[in-house]
């Protein structure tokens, strides 16, 4: 059972990562779908026939249902939110129950064997992406850019739902390269030392991808390891690197994504958004909307119920309640994972990380995003447990290295 697991866990990994939003369908059956619903039946099953020695798996399988009974069925009906919209918004909150085979998986094979394919799919496809950008700033060949978004559409016939090809300034854009992947690989290099040739490397791939948000990203967490590893060079590489891109960005007229007019319109949208929210929660301020419910202002006629602004939607959605729940769960987690493992410092700025990405962006709702984060939140537990006296085991980074 765990090989299936662990070969289906590395099919939806590679199918994630070179495919972004989109996958791989056989016969109209998107197979990621497939895989994870596989995985999580596996899963249960494993759970209850081997009868694991902690009980938490049960208990998050259970609050995840619980979750979705109230605030994907319940609160959103009695609200008359459609169900289609709500259905449509609720399906990617299964993928967090991926959190138990990736459990599964990392205590019977260890969490570094899925980190390194990981860090080997993100390394191809952070070379694609930076080569198709080269092609077209450098080269001054945009056909190469256009041929892989081709080659995207082909593949899926379906909605993008995150847009995925070249922009007007040559640069390429990827969902999985914008989103949480690079920063789990840059604490995971930079766990122990600051490791700059890949920290050079990923922020290169970075800013190919013309996502201006997610430079800071890297700003984050690159200059938080090296003020922890390498406070003397921390301070002069950072403003050279500043430096270096301000100069590049000002010098750059066609580089359109970091044009203060393009920012001004994007952030104005945003504002409108938060107001428009604010007052859908103010309608239900205590159990929310519910999934699937959109405000008057709608950002996609396809997905009205997707918003920018993920945290403020959220929070209309779920109320106060359902916030607050989701809230006082991820903190226990934190906090708990903060003293099984002396790197508390790379776990905040993870954290800070992924609120800074996703608070802005709708990269987190969704089957890719949640995936992600419950390969997180699996990895945080398995660290847990893994530091605890009672299971033999001492505290392991994540390179699987004893320190």
């Amino acid at each position: 059972m765990i090989r299936l697991m662990s070969f289906m866990a590395i099919v939806l990994i590679v199918d994630i990562v070179f495919l972004g939003p989109l996958g791989v369908s056989i016969a109209d059956i998107p197979l990621r779908r497939v895989l994870i619903a596989l995985l999580i039946l596996s899963s249960v099953v494993s759970l209850f026939e081997q009868k694991l020695a902690v009980t938490w798996p049960i208990a998050f399988f259970v609050t995840v249902g619980l979750f979705l009974i109230v605030w994907g069925g319940i609160v959103p009906q009695v609200h008359g939110v459609r169900l289609r919209m709500t259905l449509a918004e609720v399906q990617p909150f299964v993928a967090l129950l991926l959190v138990l085979p990736f459990y599964q998986l990392f205590r019977y094979r260890g969490a570094a064997f899925f980190l390194k394919i990981i860090q080997r799919c993100v390394v191809v496809m952070a070379v694609i992406v930076i080569v198709v950008w080269a092609a077209s700033n450098v080269f001054g060949n945009p056909s190469v850019g256009m041929a892989m978004r081709e080659f995207y559409i082909s593949m899926n016939d379906s909605d993008l739902g995150v847009y995925i090809g070249p922009l007007a300034d040559g640069s390429f854009r990827v969902m999985l390269i914008n989103f949480i992947i690079f920063p789990i690989l840059l604490c995971y290099h930079n766990w122990r030392r600051t490791d700059l040739g890949w920290s050079v490397f990923y922020a290169l791939a970075i800013f190919a991808t013309g996502t201006r948000s997610f430079l800071g990203v890297w700003a984050l967490i690159v200059g938080v390891s090296m003020l922890r590893k390498r406070p003397v060079l921390a301070v002069p590489i950072i403003v050279i690197v500043a430096g270096g891109a301000f100069f590049y960005i000002g010098s750059m007229q066609r580089l359109r994504v970091f044009e203060f007019s393009s920012d001004f319109q994007s952030t104005s949208a945003r504002f409108v958004q938060y107001f428009s929210l604010m007052d859908l929660f103010w309608q239900h301020p205590i159990f929310g909307s519910g999934l699937g419910a959109n405000a008057a202002i709608i950002r996609s006629v396809d997905a009205p119920y997707s918003y920018e602004l993920t945290y403020v939607a959220l929070l209309a959605k779920l109320g106060v309640i359902g916030s607050g729940f989701i809230l006082a769960a991820l903190t226990i987690w934190i906090l708990r994972l903060m003293k099984a493992t002396p790197n508390w410092l790379s776990i905040l700025s993870l954290v800070a990380a992924i609120f800074l990405m996703t608070s802005t962006n709708p990269y987190l709702i969704n089957l890719v995003g949640l995936t992600i984060l419950a390969f997180i939140i699996a990895l945080g537990a398995y660290t847990i447990e893994r530091s605890r006296p009672s299971t033999g085991y001492r505290p392991l980074p994540l390179d699987g290295v004893r320190t």
